[in-house]
Order: C-alpha cells, then structure tokens, then sequence
C-alpha cells in the first residue's frame, strides 16, 4: 500500500470515528469470525440462479431489444478496465495489487447462456485501520467485467440476485461471498453482437470491490468507496450441450454414477473421505456455534505425474438422490495440487448442514445462512476442481491446460 493511500485512509478513519456514539455498530453480522472463514451467500442469489435458468434468462430481463444489465454497464465498453471499476465505484482509486484490502476469484464456468457464479474471497491487508466496509455498486458486492489481452472491456455482467450491503472485512478474517451474474458482449468479442451470450472459449475476467474505512464504534456505515481493488480469473463458456455432467447446485437430481463420471476420475483422480461422520449438529444460522461439518478430504493420483492447482472443496449434501444442502466455501483457493504418480493431499472441507432451499432467505436474509437440515441420515460428496499444466492439454486462455472435475463420497453424516 502507498504511503499516500495510507494516510488517507487512517485521516478518514480517524474523523469517522471522532464522530461515532458508543455502541455496536448497528450493519455488524456475527458472520466472519477469527478463526474460521466462512462464505457469505447471496440473499437470493442462488434461488434466482436457478428460476432463471428455468425461464431463459438468456433473454433480455426487462422487454427491452437488448438485455437488461446494470446501469452504466455499456458505458464500459472499450474503457480500460482500470477506468471502468473507477467509473462503478464513484471515481474512487483502483489498486490492482498493493491495496487496503486482497481479492480473489475462483475461475468461472457458464455453459450456453450468460449466467455465471463467482466464488470470491476478501481478506484485508492495510495498518491503521482496524475495520474496512464492502460498499455494493449496482446492488452488488462484486462487479464483474470481460476483458480482451489489454486489459480493454469487451463484455460486462449484470448481477442476478439480491446481495447483503453491510459485508465488512477486519484482521485475521477472511469473507467469502458468492454472486451470480448475466454477462454479455460489449459486441467486438469472438465475432459477437452487443448483447449476446459469449461463444464457446476462454475469457479473461476481472472483478472488482469497493471499500471504504469504517471503524469499530462509527455509527454509520460508509456509502461510497475509498479504494476499489481488482483481482483477474479465467472464464470458461462451453457449449449448451456441453454442460457438466454432474450438477452440483440446489435442489438439482443427483446422479448415482456421479463420481466414476467426472473427467477427473478418468485422468486417475480419487478424492476419498470419511466413510461415517456419526451425528453431527447444523450449524447455529445465528452465532455460528456450533459449526456444522468439518473435516478432511484427500485427493490421491492414481494416474501419471499431475502439476497444477485446485480451489476448496464443495461439498455437496444429498437425500433421496436430490441435492439439500451445500458447501459454505473453506478458506483459501490456488491450492497446490501437484501430485506425483500415487502421491496424495489432504483438504480441509465444511458445509453448515443447512437447508440450501432457505438459504438467505426470509429470517436468514441478514445471516448467510439458512434453516438447519431436518434430522436423519445423509450422503456428503466432495466436488473439486483442478487445473494442471501437466499432463498440457487445450483449456485455458493459452490452451495449455488441463482443466478437470473430480468427485469424491459418499460419506455418511447423521443429523441429530
């Protein structure tokens, strides 16, 4: 961090908190805690991923001839990136590395529309301030762009979905959030109009989160950003009959050969588990205690030497063959997942046992959380993805890489 952005942000620090009453601040969730990292899921975000889904939502949302994304969002096209997140974030400075907090995304995946889901993780980074609040832009914590080898603009994303507003990112915590979005072409990508679906390939993305100092003891929450920081990931769009062969999202069929179907499983990946977790308690929605489901997962090579990457464990909690229940991210992504030919890593997994069908909604709109899993047995599978450049293959935006799912379970767990 500069020494300029440093001592702005501990000025505006210092006066918002001269002005702060005593008390709590009023927007503070019990949901980050020291010690354990947790997701925060979008209100609605994965119930209107999947009602939209069921409706087309590759059709434009409000009538209009083009589709309906977030206001100001075609401005962006052909900006530089930089000058696009400054524009979205009310002008505020735009770090792409150095700043007063860190983002991350996982890579993305759509398959024959527009929609895509972004895992993001926030962790701050800065001295002096002790507390730092997500300022949403456009009703969202994240905005999303596509951009071209120079980092110009070439598609932008509308967000789906209805988002906390009163996120904050503190010392020794990491926040997670989760947000759907429509993306479209700004219409000079891969030979596309203004306003379609991107054609099958790899993009490069970037996203973006405004923040701003909001002390311990300040009133109110901050409204309009000091810093917005960047973080780049990779897009994949495949074909619409190219979709997984697993789907591992809410209230979705699930399959009884889902772990020998994965492509992971065939290059030789084997991700095993507990075989019984015995009883275990969902999570408090409230306070967090008690935790849920921790524990571990191991990945094996039973094939030839593997070098790449993976990201957390998405854990899957299915009953009667439908999925009830699902992950609320671990802490950390860009695993290491190199593995020579019989060598094997462990992963820590979690997921809260909660009712993903009531997730953030109603009373839990506030929480992240959802309504614990009525009590009985269930089956856990482990989902995981991973990104090798050896064996090379043709995935990624140089299409050197071999891009994989591999799936693990079932493993028992009762709820008591």
């Amino acid at each position: 961090m500069t020494d300029e952005l440093r001592q702005r942000l501990q000025e505006i620090a210092t006066a918002a908190g001269s002005a702060a009453r005593d008390g709590d601040i009023a927007g503070m969730r019990a949901r980050v805690r020291k010690g354990r990292r947790r997701r925060m899921v979008a209100a609605t975000g994965i119930g209107v991923m999947v009602a939209a889904a069921s409706v087309g939502v590759v059709v434009a949302l409000d009538g209009s001839p083009e589709p309906s994304v977030a206001g100001g969002a075609w401005e962006a096209c052909g900006q530089e990136v930089e000058t696009a997140a400054a524009g979205a974030f009310g002008n505020a400075d735009v770090f792409a590395d150095d700043g007063p907090v860190s983002l991350r995304l996982d890579p993305l995946n759509a398959t024959g529309s527009g929609e895509v889901y972004v895992a993001a993780e926030m962790t701050y980074a800065a001295s002096g301030v002790d507390r730092f609040a997500v300022v949403n832009a456009g009703g969202s914590p994240l905005a999303l762009w596509v951009v071209d080898a120079g980092g110009r603009v070439v598609g932008t994303a509308r967000p789906v979905g209805t988002y906390p507003d009163d996120l904050v990112i503190m010392p020794q915590d990491s926040t997670w959030m989760d947000v759907g979005f429509e993306v479209r072409s700004c219409g000079d990508a891969g030979g596309t109009a203004r306003g379609e679906v991107l054609p099958s390939g790899d993009y490069d993305v970037v996203g973006a989160v405004g923040v701003a100092p909001a002390p311990a003891g300040q009133s109110d929450e901050p409204t309009r950003a000091v810093a917005v920081v960047l973080a780049s990931s990779v897009l994949t769009v495949g074909e619409k009959g190219d979709g997984p062969a697993v789907d591992s999202q809410c209230e979705a069929a699930w399959p009884q050969d889902a772990v020998p179907s994965t492509d992971g499983h065939e290059l030789g990946l084997r991700i095993e588990g507990p075989a019984d977790l015995g009883e275990v308690a969902p999570q408090d929605p409230d306070d967090g205690d008690p935790p849920g489901a921790a524990f571990t997962v191991t990945a094996t090579n039973t094939g030839a030497d593997l070098e790449g990457w993976t990201g957390h464990p998405w854990i899957v909690v299915v009953r009667d063959g439908v999925v009830v229940g699902t992950t609320g991210g671990m802490d950390d992504m860009g695993l290491d997942a190199s593995m020579a030919a019989g060598a094997s890593i462990e992963y820590d997994a979690w997921v809260p046992l909660h009712d993903c069908a009531t997730v953030g909604v109603g009373e839990h709109a506030d929480t992240g959380g959802g309504e614990p899993l009525p009590a009985g047995t269930y089956e856990l599978y482990a989902e995981m993805e991973f990104f090798f450049t050896t064996p090379p293959g043709d995935d990624g935006p140089e299409q050197d890489r071999t891009d994989v799912t591999a799936i693990g379970g079932p493993w028992a767990v009762t709820v008591p």
